[in-house]
């Protein structure tokens, strides 16, 4: 199974974006706020896009690193 999430202003939280797979990830409101706070950092230009996508994606390799079925 592939798993893609969703970044940015917009996207669904992590936890609704997991739930669609049947999954979770423990601390997923901790994640969230990190992406959270990478996007309003990116909006006021004190990262550039490459330095917030890079950030983001150190940040969603934790989340897959964590991430469990749901029941387990």
């Amino acid at each position: 199974m592939q798993v893609k999430l969703s970044v940015g202003a917009l996207a669904p939280h992590i936890t609704e974006q997991l739930d669609n797979f049947g999954l979770m990830v423990d601390g997923a409101d901790h994640y969230q706020h990190h992406l959270n706070a990478v996007t309003r950092l990116l909006l006021n230009n004190y990262l550039t896009p490459s330095q917030a996508e890079k950030i983001r994606g150190k940040i969603i390799k934790q989340v897959f690193a964590n991430m469990q079925a749901k029941g387990e």
